[in-house]
């Protein structure tokens, strides 16, 4: 059915609905940044029966884990702050200015440290983009983007000074990440073309696992069940 539904858009969609269609995906994505900020604040409707512990706190909305809510986030502020910038009504650059306010919100409560910073890189080359091409921005809007960028870099290191900091538990986090990929990389040179389906890095990562990592982690019990890098993540299940 999704797929049937994206070829009847793809085939049918016209540039004059595209903006229309982008104002509808903020919909869903505004209520699931909603509902992860209730959950941070203890209010869980759905989910209450559930070992949750594993998520040490970071909320993760209705994708079943925080670092999809993230990604999913960033990718629809980067279309708030797109209609933010386009809107010429105060109402409307209003209603996108808090869209996006919430949109960041619900990033730093699933505590996503790639997500912000990707987030972070996109802002400022859309906003580089409508330097070059002369696109004419409102100083308000300009305002109220830095504004909510400053409010996300500060809201970020206030909420979770662990996870969004250079401390040693960040650079360690980082340091493990650099490991996997790595062995990510090693698997990937032996199945190139066909990789090695889904949900089956748990099984082959073992074979790949240095010093370096077990050192950082201080667990020899430790396996990884996800590559933590969505292309190297795509390389290794479909080649």
């Amino acid at each position: 059915l999704a797929v049937v539904l994206a070829l009847v858009v793809a085939l049918h969609l016209r540039s004059k609905h595209v903006e229309s269609l982008l104002k509808l995906t903020l919909i869903p994505a505004t209520l699931n940044a909603l509902y992860a900020l209730m959950q941070k604040s203890g209010y869980e409707l759905f989910f209450r029966n559930y070992g949750l512990d594993i998520f040490e706190g970071r909320a993760f909305g209705m994708y079943g884990n925080p670092s999809y809510l993230g990604q999913a986030l960033s990718l629809f502020s980067i279309v708030a702050l797109f209609l933010l910038f386009s809107a010429k009504k105060r109402s409307h650059i209003i209603m996108y200015g808090l869209i996006t306010v919430t949109l960041f919100a619900g990033i730093v409560v699933s505590g996503t440290r790639t997500s912000m910073l990707g987030l972070l890189v996109a802002g400022f080359l859309m906003l580089l983009r409508f330097v070059l091409h002369r696109i004419h921005v409102s100083r308000k809007q300009i305002i109220v983007t830095i504004v909510a960028c400053a409010v996300l870099i500060s809201t970020a290191a206030l909420y979770a000074p662990l996870r969004f900091s250079f401390s040693p538990v960040a650079i360690r986090s980082l340091s493990s990440r650099l490991e996997i990929w790595k062995g990510a990389v090693e698997l990937i040179e032996r199945k190139p073309f066909i990789g090695y389906g889904t949900n089956t890095f748990q099984i082959y990562f073992p074979d790949v696992i240095s010093k370096d990592f077990y050192a950082l982690e201080e667990n020899l019990e430790l396996n990884v069940d996800r590559v933590h890098n969505e292309l190297l993540e795509v390389f290794f299940q479909y080649g």
